[in-house]
């Protein structure tokens, strides 16, 4: 990504807004995304929900400037996102996902992975129990001192996920994007990671790409995003008093 942003994005999120926002991926001729319009209030909670391919992560990428969106169409605190040097607009994000890039190392080092800061060992421990990692690592040889092997072989999707947590936690970023477990987790590990997204996300602007519905009730505002265009928007009880889209989700799942 060309870089040529100078301003600084402040450490506190008041708004995030899309306007009018169409893309479309190199090579194919149906947009990811056609006139997409959305508001977001710093400090609150948005889920982003929609058939696979409806254009919900390309938000999240366009948004990193991960692909570049036209100009003007993506604002942070009203400053245009190319406007931002983009290791200043990167440092306010924290991505959470269950893919997630782990090293061949300790799990304490898979934690820090990343950071821009030095990172001290007590940091690194209260972020691991913060993100329910120590509920796994105490029953490893070495606790957060174990080595995972290359990408983490021996991890499960959960034990993953919550690790992505344990790096947000120590970002500590104003803003942060959690694509959702995608695969089944048991519901040991699911109330874990439940735990573990209620004290990362507490204060902060959280945008969730949800693949479940059951897990997004508790957000503030649900948007509903079809073929690109967002269709439905509103609170959980709202959108399934309108017998539509999202209503017929629901009823699916």
């Amino acid at each position: 990504e060309h870089d040529i942003g100078t301003k600084q994005l402040s450490e506190q999120c008041s708004s995030i807004k899309f306007n009018n926002l169409s893309f479309t991926y190199e090579g194919k001729t149906q947009p990811a995304l056609s006139n997409f319009s959305l508001n977001i209030r710093g400090g609150t909670s948005i889920a982003f929900v929609g058939e696979s391919g409806s254009g919900k992560s390309t938000l999240a990428r366009l948004l990193l400037r991960l692909y570049q969106s036209p100009k003007q169409s993506i604002l942070i605190n009203d400053i245009a996102i190319e406007d931002y040097s983009l290791s200043s607009l990167r440092a306010q994000f924290a991505f959470v996902s269950q893919d997630i890039v782990l090293i061949d190392d300790t799990l304490a080092n898979n934690i820090s992975f990343g950071c821009n800061r030095t990172i001290t060992d007590i940091e690194i421990e209260q972020a691991a129990i913060s993100a329910n990692v120590m509920a796994f690592a105490k029953e490893l040889p070495l606790g957060l001192k174990t080595e995972i092997g290359e990408n983490g072989r021996t991890l499960s999707g959960g034990q993953r996920q919550r690790i992505a947590i344990a790096r947000a936690i120590l970002r500590d970023a104003s803003i942060i994007v959690l694509d959702e477990a995608t695969s089944a987790l048991d519901n040991h590990s699911e109330k874990h990671i439940q735990q573990a997204l209620t004290r990362l996300t507490q204060h902060k602007t959280v945008l969730i790409i949800a693949h479940k519905l059951s897990s997004i009730q508790h957000v503030d505002e649900i948007v509903v995003i079809n073929k690109g265009k967002l269709i439905e928007q509103g609170d959980h009880e709202t959108l399934l008093g309108k017998a539509g889209y999202y209503q017929a989700m629901s009823n699916g799942q």
